[in-house]
Formats: structure tokens, C-alpha cells, sequence
């Protein structure tokens, strides 16, 4: 749970360890952000091989309302993470790391119609996708922390890609914060604790 200036989060996580790594199971979140209502259910179905994905948001200046409710066919032996697990998995020494050293993890996200502007709703367009996420981690010699840079314009029409956020891990690989800067002067600044 957290609160801040005009925002409350709170996400809860069901997982299990399959051979040393956390997988999820269900993740349920419900966020306010001046005012703004968000909700995301995602329930992970490993049998038959499906995904169930539900989200609510709201644009931030009109309100309007984008949903997605879908299923999607989970890639035969593709590992899935969501944002707790990511971050467990990263914290274990559990993430799949590329030659060049970068870390790899596979999520689930709304698909964003192209073009689709910071207040633009595009009815029936939504889905869910499958989609990889790569980052690099350098360490901090000052502070001993784990920083990263991750694109997230894939998840917010108002990130750019050419400003990723930074995410600063603890020595132990826990996250610690998240900032960004985003369109028209904005950020947004997370601390975790």
C-alpha cells in the first residue's frame, strides 16, 4: 500500500517458488492518481497454458474511461512475470541475463493502439500483449546501489522512450524507488519501503 500527493496504490500478489524461482499466480491492484480510478486483476493459468487480464484507467485530463478485459495463450515454455515477481526474481539472482549482460524478463501489458495520444481513448482497440522488457544494471560507486534504465512508453502514453526511468535497487537488489520524467514537464517519484 502507499499514499503520496494525490495518489494511493495498493497491489496485492499471489505466487509460488517453482524450482527457485517465483512465478505468479493472481496480481490485483487499485490505484487513485488525482482523483483518477485504476484497477488491474491478472490470474495466471499455467495448465492450460492462459493468462486472464482485466484493467480499468482513466486518462488523467478528460477521464475517460480505457478497459481491457482479455485472455491471452501464454508462450510455451516462456517464463512470465509481473511486477513482484520481477522484482523477487531480480533480488534472487533468478532473472534470465542476455550475452551482453542485460536482464530479460517477459510481462504482460494493454496493448496502446499507435499514436494513441495522453488523452486519446480508442474503443475496442485494447488487449493484452506478451512483451519483453530488457534492462542494464550498473552499480553505483558512491552509494554501493544497483541503478537501472527501463523504457516505459510502452505502458504510459506519457513516458518517452528517450527518457526511461531510472530505477535504483538497494546493495541487496531490492528496489528502492522509481523516478521518471514524462511529458510536459511531469514526473513521477516513487519510493518503496
Amino acid at each position: 500500500t502507499g499514499t503520496g500527493a494525490g495518489v494511493t496504490t495498493r497491489i496485492e500478489a499471489r505466487g509460488l517458488i517453482d524450482n527457485g524461482r517465483y512465478r505468479p499466480l493472481e496480481l490485483k491492484s487499485a490505484h487513485s492518481f488525482v482523483g483518477r480510478p485504476s484497477s488491474l486483476s491478472i490470474t495466471y493459468d499455467y495448465p492450460r497454458g492462459l493468462a486472464e487480464y482485466h484493467a480499468v484507467g482513466h486518462t488523467l485530463l478528460r477521464g475517460r474511461r480505457r478497459q481491457v478485459d482479455d485472455v491471452v495463450t501464454l508462450p510455451p515454455g516462456q517464463i512470465i512475470d509481473d511486477a513482484v515477481s520481477a522484482g523477487l526474481n531480480f533480488a534472487a539472482g533468478r532473472l534470465e541475463r542476455d550475452p551482453d549482460g542485460a536482464y530479460r524478463m517477459t510481462v504482460l501489458r494493454r496493448s496502446r493502439p499507435r499514436g494513441e495520444g495522453p488523452d486519446d481513448v480508442t474503443p475496442g482497440a485494447y488487449r493484452v500483449e506478451v512483451v519483453p522488457v530488457r534492462f542494464q544494471v550498473e552499480p553505483e560507486t558512491a552509494t554501493g546501489k544497483l541503478v537501472a534504465r527501463v523504457d516505459m512508453s510502452g505502458w504510459s502514453s506519457w513516458a518517452r522512450a528517450v527518457q526511461p526511468a531510472r530505477l535504483v535497487f538497494t546493495p541487496e537488489r531490492r528496489l528502492e524507488s522509481i523516478e521518471t520524467r514524462l511529458i510536459w514537464g511531469s514526473a513521477v517519484r516513487m519510493r518503496l519501503s
